[in-house]
């Protein structure tokens, strides 16, 4: 999507992607029906009241009050960022012959924010990833959550996962 010219291309691509959790859906139903069970079955209002209860912000009403503070403070910065992704997208559209209707949609943030940080910022995501190759690099986090978190991890042979395994290499995989 973070390549796609085409406004029409990067929302088929953004509706595939999404579409493909569907499948969790039904499992995610049930996650949340058994936490909804377990709190009630402990005492608690909801599952937030009791997994909160015991970490540092205790309660779900300053967690909400938290995040309502985040997103004051944040929101001129996000304003600010999308002003300037309106304005890339006014002179792609320009660029490209296409219509510009003033808007930013899911699918169109990662070919923006691509552009946007080329333009901003000397990188070369494939020159970062020549120095940091998925095989050396997951190792390494895996042997630093190993020693900070006193974990043993191993690979479980024939475990049964949410995914059939058809994810392209990490190497191939975009962040």
């Amino acid at each position: 999507m973070q390549y796609a010219e085409s406004p029409e291309t990067r929302k088929i691509m953004f509706a595939g992607s999404e579409d493909r959790l569907k499948i969790n859906v039904p499992v995610l139903d049930k996650i949340l029906d058994l936490r909804r069970q377990c709190a009630e079955l402990l005492g608690y209002e909801t599952w937030a009241h009791y997994i909160l209860e015991d970490r540092m912000i205790k309660t779900p009403e300053k967690a909400s009050e938290f995040l309502e503070d985040l997103k004051e403070k944040l929101t001129p910065v996000g304003q600010a960022d999308r002003k300037n992704l309106l304005e890339l997208k006014k002179t792609e559209c320009d660029r490209l012959n296409l219509n510009f209707d003033n808007e930013l949609y899911a699918w169109d943030w990662r070919y923006y924010d691509r552009l946007y940080t080329s333009k901003t910022v000397n990188m070369d995501n494939e020159q970062i990833k020549a120095h940091f190759p998925v095989d050396v690099v997951v190792p390494a986090i895996l042997d630093i959550y190993k020693e900070l978190l006193h974990v043993r991890i191993e690979e479980v042979p024939d475990a049964v996962v949410w995914h059939n395994g058809s994810l392209p290499p990490f190497d191939q995989i975009y962040i």
